[in-house]
C-alpha cells in the first residue's frame, strides 16, 4: 500500500530503499526500516525523533498538524 511521506524524509526513505549493502533495509533478513542496536528490535521512538531533528525534520510540527486536522474532520455528532 502506497503511502506519501513529507519532504525531506520521502527522499531519505526512497534513498534507503535504493541502497544495497549491509547497511541497507532491503539487505536486512528482519526488515526493520529503522534496525536498532540489539537484533531483531527496531529503534526507540526517541532515538528516531532525534535522528529526524538532526536533519532538520520536525516531526512535532506535523504531528500536531495531523491532529488539529483530525480534529477539524469528525463529525460533530461524535462529539456528543
Amino acid at each position: 500500500m502506497p503511502i506519501e511521506l513529507a519532504e525531506p524524509l520521502d527522499q531519505l526513505v526512497v534513498e534507503q530503499l535504493a541502497r544495497r549493502g549491509q547497511a541497507s533495509y532491503v539487505s536486512r533478513p528482519d526488515k526493520w526500516l529503522f534496525p536498532g542496536g540489539i537484533p531483531d528490535k527496531h529503534l526507540a521512538a526517541e532515538n528516531i525523533r532525534a535522528q529526524l531533528v538532526e536533519r532538520e525534520i520536525q516531526p512535532n510540527h506535523a504531528r500536531k498538524a495531523a491532529l488539529f486536522h483530525l480534529a477539524a474532520i469528525i463529525p460533530t455528532s461524535w462529539a456528543t
